[in-house]
This record gives C-alpha cells, structure tokens and sequence, in this order.
C-alpha cells in the first residue's frame, strides 16, 4: 500500500496519507510502509431498534475457500466505470477501507479513484496491494500490469518491499511487472537532470523511513539536498525541464521545509508550468506550493490544498474567501467542498473513532442463489449490527459542526439513516430518513456508513438482501 509520512517532532504520522494524495505527491511515488494510528474515540453513537423480522447468520467461509473466491474474481473494469464520488473522496474512502482491513471495497475504491482522478499508477497500484491481501492474485496483477503503463510507476524500491504484495512475488507474471517498472525508471531518467532525480528519490527513501537514516540524519540530509537544490537552481543550465524544475520543488517542499525553502519549491514549481502548462500535476504542485507560501507569509491559504494535524486530528487553515472553485480547477485542484469532504473522512476514519476489523477468515461471501429475487427483508438493527465486520459505529460529526454547535447552544444530535445490505453483506443503499441540520455531518454519516460490512444474513436458509433502519446520536462532551 502507497502512502506518505509526514514527520512530526518525535513521531511518524500515517494519517498524512490524505494530505499526500491533496498535495500531489502521489504521482511521485509514495511511501509503501503502514503504520496504524490508534486514537482516542470521541462522541457517541447507537442504533437501536427498527424492524420486524428475525434473521438467522451464515457462516464465513473458510479462509482457504475466500481466497479461491478472490483469485478467480474477473479482470477489472475500468474504462466503462463510473465514479460514484469525486477523486479525493474516494481517495479517503479508500484509505479508510484498507485501514479497517476491508480489503474488497479498498480495491473497488481504489480502482474507481484511478477512472476519476488524474492519470497515475498511485491508485492501480494500491487496487493491485488490496486485491492482493484479499487473495485475488490474477486480479491484483491485471492492476499492476496497468498500473506500469503510467511513467510515474517507476519507483522498483517500493515494488520490491511492498509487504501487500507479498504473496505476488513467486508468480509467473511478477518479473514482467518488474521489467516494467525499471523501464519506466530508465525513461524518467533520460534527458532530465540526473542529479536532481537522483536526489529527489534519495529523499523520498529517507522521508519514507527506509534509508536506514535516523530522523535525526534525516533532517540533515534532507537540509543538505534542499540547500544543494537551491544552488542548483542558480547555476545557468542546470534546471533545465520541467520534470528538473517539478523534482526540484517536490525537494524543497517536503520535510521540515523552512519559509525560504517554500519560496523557492513555489518559483520551481512556476517553472514547471511554463514549460508544460498542460500537466495537470504541474499545475497541482503549483497550487500547493502557492500555499505554504502564503501561510508561510501569514496569510490564508488560496486553494485549500493544505492541511494540518492540529490537536489530534486534521484541520485546514484559513482559506482566502475570494478564491473560486473555478479559480482551483484552472488550478488543477479540488472544489473547497471537496476538500473538507476528504479531511472530514480521513479524521472520522482515523482519528475520530475506533474501527472493527473482522479476522481475513471472516471477510468472504456466502455462497449465494443468483436467482434469488426476493425483494430486502426488513430486520431489526441489532440483528444487523451483530453481524457487522468491518467499520466503525461511532461517528462523530467533523470539527467544524461541533464548534457550530456550541454556537448555538446545542449539546446533541439525534438522525437516522436507512440502510439496505445486500447478500453478500455489502451496503448498497444509505440514506439519509432524518437530517441533523449540518450538512457536513449529513454527508460525512452517508460516506463513513458506505464502508460497513456485514456477514451474510439467512432468511429462511439463504442469504437475502436486507434493510434496516439506523440511528445516530451524538452527545456533545
């Protein structure tokens, strides 16, 4: 699995895995390691009764006989498929999946992310690494495989130690995926500034924890690579293209970067997009580094590019009003909206609430009648909650509405949700019955309930589709 630390005094945060794909580091060959964050749950939330009908539950299958489930799963579809959420919320939802062990649905995710975003082997790669820990190998391959037709999967390091993809390494069709992936190296490497490639790779392996460095060396080297790149960019005919100059900001940008150094990634970053103006990436890292530069000079930021861990959690510093959505998408980024969307997932996902993560044994199918057409059968909530496996239950609303709570004097929220799962235990259909009157809160409820899993439910010995309503409550602590 992809994902990029971001160093914090005395601790690497995995959390940051969002604020990477916001700031387009992905497409530059993220982290692969995965490292849990555990934090404190806050708020409460409880379903209680509704329905009337008892329903028994199917066993799991065997891990043996889910992963032959997986393996013969069909090859993945792509070109015909059509997003049901923007990129950075898939984005989110994704990680939030793999992170509760959802394998299935993080592939899915992934996969979708991969047809709505920008075009880079960052989500192929991480469909590939979940369909692989859900024992579909020919699958994870086919994403691979795919996944090595985009420039950027060039970095072999991280093919190589990736643990996900483990069990891919004794397959016929690894050593082509590898081949490929070197090729890819070996083009990027061609008419550009080897040693500002060379250099941003060294300090992408450091930054990733894998350079045998301590954080301590880190930062010193990282120090030495920023100041040499920084002379560099002095030097007549040094930085030459726009790949030198994009490689020269991502430098300057990352690590403990110092307002001197934004300055300089964002002219770097300027003169990407002069020389290619059509890259959409380019025009990315712009909006980015445009940012830190403003905060750096103690203004709001323009895009909403930029989030901080803040008091145990994500926040996103202030946000000049006068910019449009219109204004970020020239940008190359997401609509504000957007934004908030993903941090508020990525903070109820990580930050906000315990998840359950149900045993590899206990994430397949039962076997079921494709015949079958009965219609949902409606059973209470605790027969359904019983036979959760994967999602949190608790919910609490984002930051932002707690604090418009206390404005209006507020201690709780009550709201319920209509849920519909289908035979396999797979959610696929939440909405919302009672709104909570904060329509972040509405919209974050809709997407956290998305990643729950059930195990099958029998009605009369078979499993049968089923809907249940769900209830919230939220007490303000």
């Amino acid at each position: 699995m992809l994902w990029m630390k971001v160093w914090r005094p005395g601790r690497w945060l995995r959390p940051a895995a969002m604020a990477a794909v916001v700031a387009g580091i992905a497409s530059c060959g993220p982290t692969a390691t995965r490292q849990p964050v555990a934090a404190p749950p806050t708020g409460t939330a409880a379903p209680p009764n509704s329905g009337a009908l008892v329903a028994e539950a199917a066993t799991s299958p065997s891990p043996e006989t889910a992963a032959a489930i997986g393996a013969r799963d069909e090859p993945p579809r792509l070109a015909t498929a059509k997003p049901s959420a923007p990129y950075r919320v898939l984005m989110a939802l994704a990680f939030a999946a793999e992170s509760q062990g959802n394998y299935e649905l993080c592939q899915e995710l992934f996969a979708e992310a991969s047809v709505a975003g920008p075009a880079s082997s960052f989500e192929l790669h991480n469909a590939a690494a979940c369909a692989a820990r859900r024992g579909s190998v020919e699958r994870a391959f086919d994403y691979l495989e795919l996944s090595r037709q985009y420039p950027d999967a060039w970095r072999v390091d991280i093919l190589l130690v990736d643990p996900d993809l483990e069990v891919l390494r004794s397959h016929s069709r690894w050593p082509g995926v590898v081949e490929a992936t070197r090729d890819n190296r070996r083009r990027l490497f061609q008419g550009h500034s080897q040693e500002l490639a060379e250099t941003f790779e060294r300090e992408l392996l450091e930054l990733e924890g894998r350079g045998e460095v301590t954080p301590e060396q880190y930062r010193q080297n990282s120090r030495r690579r920023k100041d040499r790149v920084r002379a560099l960019m002095k030097q007549p005919g040094a930085v030459n293209t726009a790949r030198d100059y994009a490689h020269a900001s991502y430098i300057l940008g990352l690590g403990e970067a110092t307002p001197d150094d934004v300055f300089a990634a964002q002219i770097a970053a300027r003169s990407a997009v002069r020389l290619d103006p059509k890259s959409k990436l380019h025009r990315s890292t712009l909006a980015r580094t445009t940012d830190k530069a403003e905060l750096a000079r103690g203004k709001p930021q323009k895009y909403g590019t930029v989030t901080r861990v803040r008091g145990g959690r994500m926040a996103m510093p202030p946000v000049d009003p006068s910019v449009t959505d219109s204004d970020r998408v020239a940008a190359g980024v997401a609509p504000l909206a957007e934004a908030r969307r993903a941090m508020n997932i990525t903070n109820a996902a990580f930050f906000d609430a315990p998840v359950r993560q149900a045993p590899v044994a206990a994430v397949g199918a039962a076997a079921s009648d494709p015949t079958d057409e009965r219609p949902p059968q409606i059973v209470p909530s605790q027969v359904l909650e019983q036979q959760r496996t994967h999602g949190a239950a608790r919910i609490p609303p984002p930051m932002s509405v707690r604090v418009q709570m206390v404005k209006r004097g507020e201690s709780d929220i009550r709201t319920a949700v209509k849920m519909c799962v289908d035979r396999r235990g797979r959610v696929m259909e939440v909405r919302l019955i009672k709104r909570t009157g904060y329509d972040e809160y509405d919209q974050l409820l809709l997407d956290m309930t998305r990643l729950w899993r059930y195990r099958p439910l029998l009605v009369g010995g078979r499993p049968a589709a089923v809907c249940t309503t769900v209830t919230f409550i939220y007490r303000q602590s």
